[in-house]
């Protein structure tokens, strides 16, 4: 890395004549690598930079950029080194495009160039990893661009009815109109994504009965943290697109079994009383093993189906044996306890006394 005094040193040293005759151009190359992979990729990208003298290399932040001295003042020569590293690129096998600046006639105008290829990295968002663009100088206008509200609508009701190929059929004809439409700012790009990937979330925590597990804050920090990462559309769309099916995997599963475990314990009240009452009756009513129903319902409470019977049996008996009028015995029969001393047994143990203290409290 060079510091701008470092660059006023290099320049010094060169040949006044070159100076004074040769062309300028700024290079941006954009690397999805660690910070340390940088300065190797800047030595391998300088050595095919032929016909030409790198005055200056900067390496920081996934960015190399190169301020680049022709040695030769024609149009071929700088095209010729253009085509070069625009070839280096398409084969390298690393997350990485380049924008090449216009050329300029004097090294104090190499601001010109540096805005060019900056200006071109807002293209290669579009083309994506693996190419080059040129900067033309000619920067336009830079448009508004939003999809119609109605396709966010029927984002949302595919993510709420789980339909996975109508979400995708979505996704995929917004990148395409988004493609479509390339003179635009990103930011508007970045908003129609961030809406998409906030529906998605949203989506999550209805699905799952968790609206306050994540403030509304910390979901615009997290998408646009992630966001941030992104540098061309397909990052974009393919996220959103992993984001959607991981929801629509986790959500269904969960919702369906959510309305199994409201089976389960419906099935359960009506049928409590019944002392023949089994795991495998229970199971066969919603069709699961009683080993699965088991394991799924005590992922969502935390105790077995087994427990949970004798958990509604005791707060029956809790309410019949208030009533003076009902045998004791008779409450046992009433909760589904063939066996009094069994019913005993089962009540001191949950309740911490026996069915007669509990009455005589």
């Amino acid at each position: 890395k060079k510091s701008v005094e470092e660059v006023k040193e290099q320049s010094k040293k060169l040949d006044q004549d070159i100076l004074s005759s040769s062309r300028f151009s700024i290079a941006i190359f954009k690397c999805k690598v660690e910070e340390e992979q940088l300065d190797d990729i800047a030595v391998s990208l300088k050595e095919k930079i032929k016909g030409a003298i790198t005055i200056y290399c900067l390496t920081e932040y996934q960015q190399i950029v190169f301020l680049i001295c022709h040695k030769q003042n024609n149009e071929e020569s700088v095209r010729q080194i253009y085509k070069t590293l625009k070839e280096v690129v398409s084969q390298m096998d690393i997350k990485i495009f380049g924008t090449f600046g216009t050329t300029v006639p004097s090294i104090m105008k190499t601001k010109n160039s540096y805005e060019s290829a900056k200006e071109q990295i807002k293209q290669l968002f579009f083309m994506g990893y693996g190419h080059m663009s040129a900067g033309t100088g000619d920067e336009k206008e830079k448009k508004k661009f939003d999809i119609d509200e109605n396709m966010y609508r029927k984002f949302s009701n595919a993510l709420s009815k789980f339909e996975k190929n109508e979400g995708e059929i979505i996704l995929n004809d917004i990148k395409e109109e988004v493609d479509r439409n390339r003179n635009v700012d990103l930011g508007h790009i970045k908003a129609v994504y961030f809406r998409l990937i906030e529906s998605i979330l949203k989506a999550a925590e209805t699905a799952k009965n968790s609206k306050n597990e994540s403030s509304e804050a910390e979901i615009i920090s997290f998408i646009m943290a992630k966001l941030d990462t992104m540098d061309t559309l397909g990052e974009y769309h393919e996220y959103t697109m992993e984001l959607m099916n991981e929801y629509l995997h986790d959500s269904k599963d969960f919702a369906n079994n959510s309305r199994v475990i409201i089976e389960i314990v419906e099935y359960i009240n009506k049928n409590y009383s019944n002392p023949y009452l089994s795991l495998g009756e229970i199971a066969d009513s919603v069709f699961m093993t009683p080993n699965y129903m088991n394991g799924l319902f005590k992922k969502k409470f935390g105790t077995t189906v087994g427990q949970y019977i004798t958990n509604v049996r005791i707060e029956s008996a809790k309410k019949l044996i208030m009533d003076r009028s009902i045998k004791l015995s008779e409450v046992a029969v009433m909760v589904g306890y063939n066996d009094p001393g069994y019913f005993t047994k089962a009540f001191r143990k949950n309740v911490g006394m026996s069915p007669k203290d509990f009455r005589e409290k």
